[in-house]
């Protein structure tokens, strides 16, 4: 109680309930916990804790749990737990305390924010996944078995959980189904690495996101696999399925994976049979070269190559395709298609077709939709074979080579101008595929050109460029002289452009930022060290024909050789020359690489210069010439060659006759965005005049954004086609693209090219380019590029079709164990054997050849030592023999070239695998292991596909690194086992079996040894570093030596330990607890926890606490002596090696000033020893500390809808403290500062803050929808499917209003509850597309909803009730749910309105259903969105039509004409002309009704007890929908909780719609003790005060309760005047008349006060409060009848007067009076006649004191006036009955009020009797009385149900059920024909104050405003309850009084 407990950091946050609720599952009432299971964090001040404040300190940890606890405590003091409430009160002054300094203000808040998300967090980081708990429980079964020898059964290790194991909320319950499946799992699937790895891997990357969240997911999976194989393939399938979100979470349901019919296993299956004849059978029989069907081969062997090298996962940096480079399009094309049946969803509809059908792999490649693309492949694969047709030149010669420089341009402009014809045509062809195929032709195009170019962005700096450029893959690309050189390319025309005349300027040389661009791509290509030019690399960097620069070309080209540092000995080029080529040698003395540049000199002709300007002036003013640097890392020297498109050859170093082309025929692109591409940075400003700009014209108008080239400075294609020839290059890095001329050229010769662009603007630009040329260029037959089945999918021409029947057998891998293949590893079942070699000769394009035995080596036997141990020393051991095993004389390979092979590679991690599936299965290495030789090696890396670069390390080192790296591994190993069987203490007895927990052992899993591997090697690191020497001996820090709490102290623990509590804690030494003990030492640590608990300990940051508690496990009488190993800890182990590998990298990196405040980490972290006994005891009690964490985590979670309510709060308040606006990006700025975030919340980013924002302002403002979010939160907790605010905000975004909002949103939950969709309808993705959002659904729906109970219902002939009834229970899917269909597990709706029902109503609900709120037309619904059809076409839909015109049909047989003896409805209920006649009828039909209700009371005694039973239930549900008694609670709080948990109390107000009365009559507000007959209750002011502000402020949303728009309050003075101040008071609360007092008592002036002070209103934010008055007056008659005499003139008081009190001035329409005479223009109800007491309802004087109680029974005193006159009261002591209320007013008055008001709904504080309840359930008008206590609420129930029952057989009651009636016995009620009577013209002058004429009895139900012309449209057809009179609108004088009618809109 020392903490302010209703102190909230996050006030502005609303509480879940579902929270509290779940906590207290922890806190039963009546069983208290001996410790509070939660931690109450308080913020201090250290000055201010000698004196605590007054509410408490101020907590800063979550409230839930405190207030669960409240609640705990006060449930058991009101059930009266006695015994307990010691046991409570213990628990409170035990609770643990934190004291935290925080410093009032801000920081508080966001340290409450960090502790709940560091709660949720460490529930995050120890939650058990389903692949550990699938461990921990076949383990707990497998050594319970292992220990009794015998089977233990599924179902007793089930018991056994469930009765030790506490699980958290949302784990899967451990029953015998459980264990069984997980026995299954960890036998058949975890066996398998590739299964086991992905799951680990899952486990460890994706922690609450892994989609495997059930085991019985797994095990459906398990069945759904017919073989190993099959188990493999689709788990990796269903992984990579989801990854790529080609399915959703919803694919791992057990349902659909058990289907097979639907389940995605089933397709990935016949995937695999596709993909194994396509790479097969198919490849084999096609004409591609060998070394492309090996690629094609091993790349799309396995879903892991196939995201590697050819289409990466989403989010994911791009795919390495360097191996595309120079591929033919048919490769492309196979490639492509082979990716878009197998990896992608594109041919998954057919899949899944071929999969229902049971068809073949035959029978689907026979489909036309995938028989027609593997028909093009092979037709671009025949025309690549067939000769080049005339015109058509070799690849040597495709481009044909001028004589002279001007043919080359007039070459490349014509071939331009081809282009464009062509690309026209092609747009025109292609805009006539369909969506699919054009969709699909997009990627094959962004495929091929991503194979061979890719565009980086240059970074923010140096080492972001050089991240991009190695994620880019062909960046590093390395340079090979026998397959071609990787060209650096930089070009300072290209680098930027001057800000002016860039047509005549050239860019000037930006020194560091040149250098930086040069570097990074240096570094990127390194693999360590400072980067320089690699064999195979050359640079060329043109110098723009400036000289000068060279030295500034070449500095950071020199970085990292032996030219670093020293200057050329001569600046010009010869002297410069030779400098560079003199300094060669000195290579020779220098372990640095060299840098020798030469130049190439390039010349331009003067023609094409001259035709780029307007006038040439002077003597060499065009500059022919330029220098281009050629910078290799030694001599270059290739093979010459003939000049492609100039004279010459290579030998030379001079391009003569480069023709430029003219600035027209550039790229041109708009100024704007040009100058979006270029951005700031490389739009150079320039000082000083262009040389002879005057010459010029001018440049452009870039004003009017007016096209220009993109570059004004790029070299023609011909001439970058000469540069790729001359060098033979394989690969470009491009740090000057501009306009991406190069890149293009490179794709067209299949050339890898990486350009560094100047920003993502210019990248996406250049892609686009790319892809507009590409799309141009296959449709051109002379391009390169040319697709022939592109062409033919445009209607170029077919593409010519071969059948070829090829077959292969594959040669099976060697089985394991038993053999081993040493080399790269390669799928041998890949390799046809026709691909192999067995003779000595060449092998050239052949990966491997036939298997051959070469020897077998001994293993050793297993031992103590392990078999982890023995499979590495096994490793090892043949890697000694390796190289005998290798020179092996029968190794027969050699090269093409005729030379032995002498380089091998060695698999050892396949060796490894094969041996750990031996000791899988056997659980022993095997005798001997066989090898066999492999694959011929042809890379320096492991298992890889290979090349010969002269750097691969010979086969001595290479042997000698792997030998050693094992040697160090088993080494580390054999250490770690030796060292844990030789502690003392170590193992367990062996009594502690089946779950008892260990220190590691050789029967350990390998996983489990590999990671304690790493903890020993943690340990070893930290305790021989001088810091840490004497840690393990060192005593805890106390107080006073910066400690956070008192240090261990072993007397105080014993006591503690050995207490009934049984725990205690303490400040204690991180390393007296035994750090490789572990309870549950058969589960896997997940290293994804470990990483991410690393994030709260960053090694060179330690915190000041250790944020976790270390529970230990000890005895009392073991405390004294502390093991040697350290007291066996529970609490999970990965925070405490995650806190181990921190200090050991702080010790390795060498953060020395931090390593003191490791070790002062280490000797205060928080411990907690409880007495827990050794055994089993102890791994329940671990498995419980786990799993109460991610409870705790669970429990305090922040939803998303708390989190819209957090931060939009905190900006409003923010914006309130400031008076000016604070941006999103400040919010999210202050929360990304102070807030450190749970792993799986969403960041708060800009968009996130402005997101909520319109999510709380748009979204939340809709009660319904803030209520269903509320609800979701509640009762669904982590289940809630709202799990983004982008999911919120793209339904905001969806929904064009608010009712569609609400209706989406309710109709998105409904459909979830319902199961009609799943989780991924609430995707963002899917909820923003507008062809596959259910939300476009839901709002059609809604369409044809208010269509079919608008218009339609209107337009058929049925009886006006169950219109409206339709149109009530089809209003909304809650109401649908209540009382049509329910949800799936809930109890049955409430169908009591059906009762009586015609056919055609049961049929139009039943189709209402399937249509509007069932899924029977989701797919009619989802076509009509796509198709964007309006309701009319829905239901113009044969399968819609056909059941609606069903129903018309029902309909017109039901419509006969009424037979005689029935009443027509207008004239049920007959209206006397006087108020007499009004009591008399009253008094008439309740003799009928008794004498009805006694007939009845025998009839229904006649049904069976279930007929009664449910009739009975009925009634129930037919009061409740209208009628609720709350009761009066002690305070007005409960009151104002109880009137919002009733529904019908909060109900507002809507002109439109109808008026809510809170009514209160002062005589029904309890009764005198003392002739109540006489006496009129006293009025109690404080009573009366609480129960008005009670009701106003249930019904007001914020602050202080005040009537709102459409509420009229109704309160009655009992005929006593002078109250009226008093009667006022509570109702002024909150307005401006707050504290005002009238100016006059007397009623004229106080009503002038009143509406004098009407126009205040304008003046003050409040609302106002406006009184009227209506008098009544009662006939004399009906008073002296109460009386036994009367005397004296005036005793009989006629005249009381009503309160009527609005927030405005009360302006309804007129109508007559319903019963008395007049009109509502009137303020006088005259001839109201009492009912004489005898006629009242009668109850005992008991029961009646019952229901009064003592509070409402008052006592008065002095002598009643005229008492003596009147007779005695009754005998109260003999119990008679006597009328319940002396004061009740008549019924014909209380349906007045309600016809008069337009009420549509009661609040009524002084129920009473319950008249006006029964009134207002007649007239289905909505009912909240205020009972005097439960009593009395129970006994006006059951009277309502009595006056029920009665009025359900009377047929004149509108409450008639003739199928109730049928159900007693009496038969059908026969209907009779009324003639309609005449209609009655209606008074001309508006209000007039004539007696009208009788009419017919009123309707059933009033109407709820007046027939308007100009009336307000209404929100739902359906909303008004009965059809219009017939006839009464059409009377001529009607039409007079529309102009003047009251209208809602206006104020």
């Amino acid at each position: 109680m020392w903490q302010d407990i209703v102190w909230m950091a996050t006030h502005r946050v609303p509480i879940n309930a579902g929270q509290i609720r779940t906590i207290r599952k922890e806190l039963p009432y009546d069983s208290p916990p001996k410790t509070f299971p939660f931690t109450v964090t308080v913020g201090v001040e250290p000055e201010t804790l000698e004196q605590r404040p007054e509410g408490g300190w101020a907590r800063l940890s979550p409230a839930e749990p405190v207030h669960a606890m409240l609640f705990a405590m006060q449930e058991a003091i009101e059930k009266g737990a006695e015994p307990v409430l010691k046991e409570w009160r213990r628990l409170c002054l035990t609770t643990s305390f934190s004291f935290e300094n925080v410093p009032l203000g801000e920081a508080r808040f966001w340290r409450a924010q960090n502790l709940r998300e560091q709660a949720v967090q460490h529930g995050l980081v120890v939650r058990m996944s389903v692949r550990q708990r699938i461990y921990d429980v076949a383990g707990f079964k497998l050594a319970r078995e292992k220990q009794t020898g015998h089977d233990f059964g599924a179902e007793k290790v089930a018991q056994l959980y469930t009765q030790h194991l506490k699980l958290a909320a949302d784990s899967e319950p451990i029953s015998k189904t459980f264990v069984e499946d997980a026995c299954a799992i960890h036998r058949r699937l975890l066996s398998l690495e590739p299964c086991a790895k992905l799951l680990e891997w899952a486990d460890r990357e994706l922690l609450i996101y892994n989609p495997w969240k059930s085991i019985y997911s797994l095990k459906a999976l398990l069945d759904r696999a017919s073989s190993s194989d099959n188990l493999i393939w689709c788990m990796e399938g269903l992984m990579d399925a989801w990854r790529m979100k080609i399915i959703d979470q919803s694919a791992f349901y057990v349902a659909r994976l058990k289907d097979p019919r639907n389940s995605y296993c089933e397709v990935l299956k016949l995937k695999k049979q596709v993909k194994e004849h396509l790479l097969g059978d198919w490849l084999q029989g096609q004409e591609v070269d060998s070394k492309w069907k090996s690629l094609l081969r091993e790349i799309f062997a396995s879903f892991d190559m196939v995201r590697k090298k050819f289409s990466a996962y989403p989010d994911h940096a791009l795919p390495d395709t360097a191996w595309q480079v120079g591929c033919p399009e048919s490769v492309s094309l196979f490639a492509d298609l082979l990716d878009q049946l197998v990896y992608g969803d594109s041919f998954d509809p057919r899949f899944k077709d071929a999969v229902k059908s049971k068809h073949a792999v035959e029978d689907f490649l026979a489909y036309p939709s995938v028989e027609k693309p593997l028909a093009n492949v092979e037709a671009q694969i025949r025309s690549e074979k067939r000769p080049p047709s005339a015109g058509q030149p070799q690849a040597e010669a495709s481009n044909p080579e001028p004589d002279a420089a001007a043919a080359s341009a007039e070459t490349e402009t014509a071939e331009a101008a081809d282009s464009a014809a062509s690309a026209a045509a092609a747009d025109d062809q292609h805009s006539q595929l369909t969506e699919e195929e054009q969709q699909q032709w997009r990627q094959h195009m962004l495929r091929t050109l991503q194979g061979h170019v890719r565009f980086v962005t240059d970074g923010k700096n140096q080492a972001e460029l050089e991240q991009n450029l190695k994620d880019s893959g062909l960046a590093t690309i390395k340079g090979d002289n026998s397959l071609g050189q990787v060209l650096l390319i930089f070009d300072i025309k290209k680098y930027g452009e001057p800000s002016t005349r860039p047509d005549l300027r050239v860019p000037t040389l930006r020194e560091g930022m040149y250098n930086r661009l040069v570097r990074a791509v240096l570094n990127a290509r390194s693999s360590e060290g400072p980067g320089t030019l690699g064999p195979g690399d050359i640079g060329l960097v043109f110098d723009g024909g400036k000289q000068g620069n060279k030295n500034k070309f070449l500095a950071p080209w020199k970085e990292g050789t032996v030219k670093e540092g020293k200057k050329n000995q001569a600046e010009d080029d010869n002297e410069g020359d030779e400098g560079e080529e003199g300094d060669e040698d000195e290579e020779d003395g220098d372990d640095k690489p060299n840098l020798v540049c030469d130049k190439l000199l390039l010349t331009y002709t003067e023609e094409s210069l001259a035709a780029r300007k307007q006038r040439v002036r002077g003597t060499g003013t065009l500059k022919q010439l330029e220098t281009a640097l050629v910078l290799t890392s030694r001599r270059l020297s290739l093979p010459p060659r003939d000049r492609k498109h100039f004279p010459g050859s290579t030998n030379g170093d001079l391009i003569s006759g480069i023709a430029w082309p003219k600035h027209s025929e550039e790229w041109q692109i708009p100024w704007k965005e040009k100058k979006e591409c270029y951005g700031k940075r490389h739009l150079i400003a320039v000082g000083g005049k262009t040389e002879h700009a005057g010459d010029e014209g001018k440049q452009g108008n870039r004003g009017n954004n007016e096209a220009e080239p993109f570059c004004y400075h790029s070299a023609p294609e011909a001439f970058l086609e000469e540069i790729l020839h001359g060098y033979y290059v394989k690969s470009v890095v491009d740090m000057t693209p501009a306009d991406g001329k190069l890149a293009f050229v490179c794709l067209r010769q299949r050339i890898g090219y990486c350009g560094i662009c100047y920003n993502d603007t210019h990248a996406k630009t250049l892609e686009k380019r790319m892809l507009q040329r590409l799309e141009k260029e296959m449709v051109d037959s002379s391009s390169p590029l040319f697709s022939s089945a592109y062409s033919t999918a445009l209607g170029n021409g077919t593409a010519e079709t071969v059948t070829a029947n090829c077959e292969c057998n594959s040669s099976a891998a060697p089985s394991l164990p038993g053999e081993f293949a040493i080399g790269t590893g390669l799928r041998r079942t890949a390799m046809p054997p026709e691909d192999r070699r067995t003779t000595r000769g060449t092998w050239e394009n052949v990966i491997c050849g036939e298997d051959q035995q070469v020897g077998t080596l001994p293993l050793e036997s297993a031992s103590n030592s392990g078999p982890e141990v023995v499979l590495l020393r096994s490793a090892a051991q043949i890697l000694r023999s390796a190289a005998q095993i290798m020179s092996d004389p029968r190794l027969p390979f050699t090269t093409k070239n005729g030379e032995p092979i002498t380089q091998w590679i060695l698999g050892t991690d396949q060796l490894q695998k094969s041996l750990e599936v031996c000791l899988q299965v056997d659980r022993q290495p095997p005798p001997a292991l066989t090898l066999t030789r492999g694959p011929a090696a042809r890379s320096h890396r492991d298992d890889g596909p290979l090349d010969s670069s002269p750097t691969l390390k010979s086969r001595d080192e290479r042997l000698e690194e792997k030998v050693s790296a094992l040697e160090e591994k088993v080494a580390r190993l054999t250490e770690a086992a030796s060292s844990s069987s030789n502690t003392p203490g170590a193992f367990l007895p062996k009594t502690n079996w089946g779950g008892g927990g260990h220190r590691p052992t050789s029967d350990d899993p390998g996983f489990v040894s590999e990671h304690l591997i790493k903890v020993h090697d943690a340990l070893k690191v930290i305790r021989e570093h001088p810091v840490f020497k004497d840690l393990e001996s060192a005593k805890p820090l106390s107080l006073a030596q910066g400690s956070t709490q008192a240090p261990f102290d072993l007397q105080a623990a014993k006591r503690a330990v050995g207490s009934e509590a049984g725990c205690y804690k303490c400040g204690c030494n991180f390393m007296w607890q035994d750090i490789v003990w572990m309870a549950t030492h058969r589960v896997p640590i997940n290293a994804g926890q470990i990483r991410t608990i690393r994030k709260e300990l960053p090694y060179d940051s330690p915190p000041k606490t250790f944020p976790f508690t270390v529970t230990v496990g000890v005895e009392p009488e073991t405390l004294e002596q502390r093991p040697e190993g350290g007291w066996a800890r529970l609490s999970p182990a990965e925070p405490v090696h995650a806190m181990l590998f921190a200090m050991q990298e702080a010790i390795e990196k060498g953060a020395e000033p931090v390593l003191k405040e490791w070790r002062r980490l280490c000797l205060t972290t928080s411990f907690s020893f409880e007495n827990v006994p050794l055994g089993e005891a102890r791994f329940w009690r671990a498995q419980n500390l786990r799993e109460q964490a991610v409870q705790h985590g669970l429990v305090v979670r922040m939803s998303v809808r708390q989190r819209i309510y957090d931060v939009a709060g905190f900006k409003l308040a923010r914006e309130k403290q400031t008076g000016h606006d604070f941006g999103a990006e400040k919010v999210a700025q202050l929360y990304t500062q102070h807030l450190k975030l749970a792993a799986d919340s969403e960041p708060i980013s800009k968009t996130f803050v402005e997101d909520a924002c319109a999510i709380h302002r748009r979204l939340l403002s809709l009660e319904p929808c803030a209520k269903l979010l509320e609800w979701a939160d509640r009762e669904l907790l982590i289940y809630n499917p709202w799990k983004s605010i982008y999911s919120l905000k793209a339904l905001l975004d969806r929904a064009s209003s608010s009712d569609n909002l609400i209706w989406c949103m309710e109709g998105l939950m409904d459909a979830w509850r319902m199961k009609i969709i799943d989780q991924s309808a609430f995707y963002v993705a899917r909820l923003k597309d507008p062809r596959n959002s259910y939300c476009e659904v839901l709002k059609l729906k809604k369409q044809v909803k208010e269509h079919l109970l608008g218009d339609w219902l209107q337009g058929q002939e049925v009886d006006s009730k169950w219109k409206s009834l339709l149109r009530e229970i089809f209003a909304s899917f809650d109401m649908v749910r209540k009382k049509f269909s329910a949800y799936p597990d809930h109890a049955l709706p409430d169908t009591a309105w059906q009762v009586g029902c015609p056919e055609s109503v049961s049929l139009f609900a039943d189709l209402l259903d399937q249509l509007v709120y069932g899924d029977s037309f989701d797919p009619r619904f989802k076509d009509a969105v796509k198709s964007k059809h309006a309701v009319e076409d829905f239901l113009a839909y044969p399968s819609v039509e056909k059941p609606l015109a069903n129903v018309e049909a029902q309909i017109r047989s039901e419509k006969r004409p009424p037979s005689a003896g029935q009443p027509q409805a207008e004239a049920s209920n007959p209206e006397p002309d006087a108020a007499a006649a009004s009591a008399e009828t009253e008094t008439a039909e309740a003799a009928d009704s008794a004498a009805s209700a006694a007939a009845a009371d025998d009839q229904h005694s006649q049904l069976t007890e279930e007929e009664q039973q449910q009739w009975r239930q009925h009634m129930l549900r037919t009061l409740q929908g209208h009628v609720r008694f709350v009761t009066d609670g002690k305070n007005q709080a409960e009151l104002e909780q109880n009137l919002k948990d009733s529904g019908l109390a909060t109900i507002k107000g809507d002109n439109s719609l109808g008026q809510v009365l809170l009514i209160f009559d002062i005589k029904k507000y309890g009764e005198p003790s003392t002739r109540p007959d006489l006496r009129v209750p006293t009025l109690r002011e404080g009573m009366y005060n609480r129960l008005v502000r009670a009701v106003l402020n249930a019904r007001s949303s914020e602050g202080p309760g005040t009537l709102g728009p459409g509420d009229i309050g109704l309160v009655f003075d009992g005929g006593k005047q002078g109250n009226k101040n008093k009667f006022l008071a509570p109702w002024k609360e909150g307005t401006v008349k707050e504290g005002k007092k009238n100016q006059a008592e007397d009623d004229n002036e106080g009503d002038e006060g009143e509406e004098g002070d009407e126009d205040e209103e304008d003046g003050d934010d409040k609302p106002n409060l406006v009184c009227d008055k209506l008098l009544l007056t009662y006939t004399e008659e009906s008073l002296a009848a109460r009386k036994q005499r009367v005397r004296g003139t005036g005793t009989l008081k006629q005249l009381e007067t009503a309160l009527v009190l609005t927030s405005r001035r009360l302006s309804l329409p007129p109508r007559d009076r319903k019963h008395f005479p007049g009109s509502t223009n009137g303020d006088l109800i005259s001839g109201i006649a009492w009912p004489k007491h005898s006629e009242e309802w009668q109850i005992p004087w008991k029961e009646k004191k019952e229901c009064y109680g003592k509070r409402h029974l008052i006592a008065v005193g002095g002598k009643t006036e005229h008492a003596g006159d009147e007779g005695k009261q009754g005998n109260r002591g003999n119990n008679e009955a006597e009328p319940f209320c002396y004061h009740s007013a008549p019924e014909a008055f209380l349906e007045e009020i309600l016809h008069g008001y337009y009420v549509k709904s009661v609040v009524d504080m002084t129920p009473a009797d319950g008249k006006l309840a029964f009134v207002c359930l007649r007239q289905r008008i909505g009912y909240c009385g205020i009972c005097y206590n439960d009593t009395h609420a129970k006994t006006l129930e059951k009277r309502m149900l009595q006056r029920l029952e009665k009025e359900m057989v009377d047929s004149s009651s509108p409450l008639f059920s003739s199928a109730y009636s049928t159900a007693l016995g009496n038969g059908t009620a026969e209907t009779v024909t009324v003639p309609n009577p005449k209609p009655k013209p209606r008074p001309k002058a508006k209000g007039a104050a004539s007696k009208p004429k009788s009419k017919p009895k009123a309707k059933q139900r009033p109407k709820a405003k007046a027939k308007s012309g100009n009336k307000r449209p209404r929100e739902d057809d359906g909303a008004e309850d009965q059809d219009q009179e017939e006839g009464e609108s059409e009377q001529g004088e009607e039409k007079e009084d529309e102009e003047n009618v009251w209208d809602p809109l206006e104020d």
